[in-house]
């Protein structure tokens, strides 16, 4: 992280690096994987530096950190929560909403099949679990994604309904 952290630390000068580190060492949850990325996997340690890195970064900059997060913690039961590392992020640096915007941005970006009313559902439960955070921005912020969830499953629904009678 010392050395990767140098790009995030210098986004004006490297921003494509830090675009490119995303794919390379962030988290991956889609239809196709469900991976904690190389930068957290397997070592609690290694988002602890990255946290505190974060802490001591403060500022919108550290939005980049956002984008690699793990964001969902998907049991073997199939039920949905907030990853740890994700739900830190915004437990801490809620006021931030480059931050915010990150983790969305993290997670309006997947590759799905067949239809994506199920991930939006769950994506909607996740921002229902924070309408009763503890900062203001972040209850803002959920009430603005649940209403544009709300929205968005109506449409894939009808959408689903026309490819299944096929109109």
């Amino acid at each position: 992280w010392e050395k990767i952290s140098v790009v995030y630390s210098n986004v004006g000068q490297y921003g494509m690096a830090a675009l490119h580190f995303k794919d390379l060492f962030g988290s991956r949850q889609d239809a196709y994987a469900n991976t904690e990325g190389i930068l957290f996997k397997d070592d609690p340690q290694k988002f602890k530096i990255i946290f505190e890195w974060s802490k001591a970064n403060r500022g919108k900059d550290i939005y980049w950190v956002s984008e690699l997060l793990p964001i969902y913690d998907i049991t073997q039961s199939g039920s949905n929560s907030w990853h740890v590392y994700a739900k830190s992020f915004i437990d801490e640096f809620g006021d931030i909403d480059e931050v915010l915007s990150g983790i969305s941005a993290k997670m309006g970006t997947y590759s799905w099949m067949g239809s994506v009313v199920p991930k939006l559902q769950r994506d909607r439960e996740l921002f229902e679990s924070l309408l009763n955070h503890s900062k203001e921005n972040v209850r803002k912020w959920a009430r603005m994604h649940i209403n544009d969830l709300e929205k968005r499953i109506k449409w894939e629904n009808n959408r689903d309904e026309d490819e299944i009678y096929n109109i």
